[in-house]
């Protein structure tokens, strides 16, 4: 932060790296404490029926705290896809029912595992061996650089499905992103279907809306998982205990739902504060890409 003074350094570092994790830990405490109480009477009553009635809306107002700061960071780096992915969460999150917020979320998660996938298709004049896929000149470049690595990684990953050759679903020192960007399309196609369905979570078109959005986000779990960078790593492993979740309660009774909705979320926020971690690594040059890409 050359040039920054001291104390805009210090205030900085607060609200970009500890001010996520005090919001994320007692957001997910609260959510965690209000899913126990609905289970059992060892939690009191008032407590219950307080976070079961407000803990969503802090949940809420951490996330979309968080997402917008590091879309505003990305897009203020130059990086527009990445950062109007972040964004897109905080348009849309907020106004979705505690059953939805996960499945909606993917309207996120789709164009962000997009742009991680291929971001190694594109490199600005300015690459040099510490940075190989260089900055920008404007948000505009970022966004036809992009468009272009989009169109292409389709082709290569569309048209390789299956076979020897495939690109998906293969070892992982030979992973280049194509799993990943095919499964980001179930995160997004799912949370279009989601958002339709709104707060119907357990209609026809809600039920087959999750369960596409969470084969997408599995899938793109597992191709975080093999990734070298460690906030991708952790997010996925949270993030499957969110999908089991997720579609279990579209198919149990409301009051089990509303339960099952409340350790989701707890489990979901640990995961986005990893996830959304990834822009904060790329900004400071310490984001890893898949072993094969590096290579």
């Amino acid at each position: 932060m050359e040039g920054v003074p001291v104390s805009d350094s210090k205030a900085l570092n607060f609200v970009r790296d500890t001010l996520p994790v005090v919001g994320y830990a007692a957001a997910s405490l609260g959510h965690l404490i209000a899913g126990a109480g609905g289970m059992s009477e060892i939690i009191p009553k008032p407590l219950t029926e307080f976070l079961d009635k407000y803990i969503l809306g802090f949940s809420k107002l951490v996330n979309v705290a968080n997402y917008t700061h590091k879309g505003v960071e990305a897009v203020a780096g130059k990086r527009a896809w990445e950062g109007l992915s972040r964004l897109a969460y905080s348009a849309v999150v907020p106004f979705m029912p505690l059953e939805s917020v996960f499945t909606a979320s993917g309207i996120s998660s789709g164009p962000t595992m997009f742009e991680q996938a291929q971001r190694h298709k594109i490199k600005f004049p300015n690459a040099t061996e510490k940075d190989p896929q260089g900055t920008p000149a404007s948000a505009l470049e970022d966004l036809q650089e992009n468009g272009k690595a989009f169109l292409t990684m389709c082709k290569e990953t569309f048209s390789n499905l299956f076979g020897a050759n495939r690109k998906v679903f293969i070892h992982p020192d030979k992973e280049q992103g194509h799993t990943m960007f095919l499964c980001a399309w179930g995160n997004f196609l799912g949370a279009i279907g989601g958002m339709l369905a709104g707060s119907n979570h357990h209609s026809p078109l809600g039920k087959a809306s999750s369960i596409i959005r969470n084969v997408g986000g599995i899938g793109c779990d597992w191709a975080k998982f093999i990734h070298p960078d460690i906030n991708n790593k952790l997010s996925a492993i949270f993030y499957g205990v969110v999908s089991i979740c997720d579609v279990a309660k579209s198919f149990t009774p409301k009051h089990v739902s509303h339960i099952l909705s409340h350790f989701s979320m707890a489990m979901n926020n640990f995961a986005n504060y990893y996830y959304v971690n990834t822009t904060k690594a790329t900004t400071d040059k310490t984001f890893k890409d898949y072993a094969a890409v590096a290579a």
